[in-house]
């Protein structure tokens, strides 16, 4: 907040950065991030971030009853039945986004 600059290492240190990475290396580790995210439950992930993003703008009690709104909404997709049987028969699983 005081606006100080602070190396990579230090930054992963203190928990600001999940992972660093050589800048050479850096776009392949975002495009690989971004392909798994792809891979995902599409409404899943969508109900992910409007909940990370809108659930931090209101009371903690607010943002609770978000998550479990999308939670319930999420878990009773196509999707999510998708995963359950996905995982039971130890395959990949292949999400439409339904």
């Amino acid at each position: 907040m005081l606006g100080d600059r602070i190396k990579a290492d230090e930054a992963y240190r203190i928990g600001l950065v999940n992972r660093v990475v050589p800048k050479e290396k850096f776009e392949d580790e975002v495009r690989s991030f971004a392909m798994r995210l792809a891979q995902g439950p599409p409404i899943a992930l969508t109900y992910a971030k409007y909940a990370i993003n809108f659930g931090t703008q209101v009371p903690v009690d607010i943002g609770m009853m978000l998550e479990a709104a999308f939670f319930s909404m999420a878990v009773n997709t196509k999707d999510a039945q998708e995963g359950v049987m996905a995982f039971a028969m130890r395959r990949r699983p292949e999400f439409k986004g339904e």
